[in-house]
């Protein structure tokens, strides 16, 4: 009996961590009813990632990064990220295209990276950073690939880093109080490094993904992200 709850708590506990990560890939910005806007000093961000040749299992992120112009130099803390987790039974949903909102600073980003976390242990997508003080043989393997960043001088995405010169990563402007859509990125998971291999537009699907939000009805301004 012993070994039957401890089994059953062993399992119950797995279900929820994979549920958490799950919802990564439906709601990277949290709650489309608890968002807010402040329109004098935010504006809003809409663009939409599908993954190519991805894995079966593990989560996925691309991100964009908040840099300056003048000085090249990345401050990833306050950029925004695109979270998914694939879903084992049906890996090749990730190769659909996903719109997400993210309320945003002012200023320039650039497209910063491309990541996959991959459990390495057969049983699914689990958050193993839960149980790596205790069974550190269940970590995560991470691999990635910074589109932006000049690793041999910038030692990767730190608070010092600069985009990279000659970059062809795809960049945008924001000022406060606008609703930019700025297309859709299609990226190779399997490709060594990883690679951006494609580039969209769906208005109407950035619509339908903005008219979830408190500030749904704004209008929207099509702005193409690419290198200067």
């Amino acid at each position: 009996m012993r070994k039957i709850r401890r089994r059953a708590i062993r399992t119950l506990a797995s279900v929820g961590i994979a549920l958490m990560l799950a919802a990564c890939g439906f709601s990277p910005t949290g709650s489309p009813w608890d968002t807010k806007l402040d329109p004098s000093a935010q504006a809003v961000v809409i663009f939409g990632v599908s993954a190519q040749n991805n894995p079966t299992v593990g989560t996925l992120s691309v991100g964009w990064a908040k840099f300056d112009p003048a000085t090249r130099e990345i401050s990833p803390s306050r950029g925004f990220s695109w979270w998914y987790t694939v879903n084992p039974i049906d890996p090749g949903a990730a190769r659909e295209v996903q719109h997400v909102v993210f309320v945003a600073e002012p200023g320039h980003y650039i497209l910063s990276h491309a990541r996959i976390d991959e459990p390495n242990f057969i049983g699914g997508a689990i958050n193993t950073a839960f149980f790596k003080g205790l069974m550190p043989h269940l970590a995560q393997s991470s691999r990635g690939t910074s589109f932006a960043v000049d690793r041999a001088s910038a030692g990767g995405l730190t608070t010092t880093a600069r985009v990279a010169e000659g970059s062809t990563a795809p960049r945008f402007a924001l000022e406060a109080g606008e609703t930019v859509y700025v297309g859709t990125y299609s990226i190779d998971f399997r490709a060594q490094p990883f690679r951006l291999v494609g580039t969209g537009r769906d208005d109407a699907a950035a619509r339908a993904e903005l008219a979830q939000y408190p500030f749904g009805g704004r209008a929207i301004v099509w702005r193409e992200a690419r290198a200067p």
